[in-house]
């Protein structure tokens, strides 16, 4: 029960670190939020595998279906999976959150040519660990990615569980918002999409998805202590990777940034 305590105390410090990291108040005018855009995508996408892997996990996707074992596991899953996978957009077309991404920044001028040549050479068979290595992607996504497909890698669900959640609750700063917005009024073509990106993110995050998130791990740790230390590590280590990435994304755009 100490150990926990102290991993449970870690977690907090991380997020009030990740909180009140510099790079917010760094991203201050529209050259800038373009750069973090090209960083940021890498997250968005890798959080899809997160997802996509606890769902393969807790939920039937073979061609013989039978029911899993646990029936609330399987609703949080899916039910988040509906509204990340296949949500409304702003014109009210069903898209997943990472192609409403790519297209905000397609229309705010930011670089695609990584994230789809990426995304390209992993539909064509490339595993993606070879894929992330590719020099015209910023270190700092090449870093974070590699983090997230570790986890993965684990093959333990309530560590995934715990990288989902904890790593992904994204703080969006009064002062960003108050960005986008005044980009908005601006040139609204060209940043509506990213602020209706950021808006249902907002939403959706307050909402039913970090509750769902959080008893999510609950149900798949149960009374086992193991799985409770090794989930509130994972949460301190997607943390971690978190603060790395925006550390790192500081550095890389530096001679803009200052």
């Amino acid at each position: 029960m100490h150990a926990v305590k102290t991993l449970q105390s870690e977690l907090s410090n991380l997020k009030s670190e990740l909180y009140s990291h510099p790079l917010y108040e760094s991203v201050n005018t529209a050259d800038k939020v373009k750069l973090f855009m090209q960083t940021h995508v890498f997250a968005v996408w890798d959080f899809m595998c997160l997802l996509k892997t606890l769902q393969g996990t807790l939920t039937c996707v073979d061609n013989i279906w039978v029911p899993t074992s646990n029936s609330k596991l399987r609703r949080f899953i899916n039910e988040i999976a509906l509204d990340e996978e296949s949500d409304y957009d702003r014109y009210g077309e069903p898209l997943s959150h990472f192609e409403m991404y790519v297209n905000a920044m397609q229309k705010a001028g930011s670089d695609i040519a990584p994230i789809n040549n990426f995304v390209g050479k992993i539909r064509n068979g490339e595993d993606p660990l070879v894929a992330i290595e590719d020099a015209a992607i910023p270190e700092a996504a090449r870093e974070f990615v590699k983090s997230t497909l570790q986890a993965i890698k684990t093959s333990k669900p309530h560590v995934v569980a715990a990288f989902f959640t904890h790593g992904r609750e994204d703080v969006i700063p009064d002062m960003f918002i108050a960005l986008l917005d005044s980009l908005e009024k601006t040139d609204a073509h060209k940043w509506q999409d990213l602020a209706f990106y950021f808006r249902r993110h907002i939403e959706i995050d307050g909402g039913s998805h970090g509750e769902l998130s959080r008893l999510m791990i609950q149900e798949l740790c149960g009374t086992d202590q193991q799985k409770i230390d090794e989930a509130y590590q994972a949460g301190c280590d997607a943390v971690r990777a978190r603060i790395k990435l925006w550390d790192m994304a500081l550095a890389d755009y530096s001679p803009i940034f200052d």
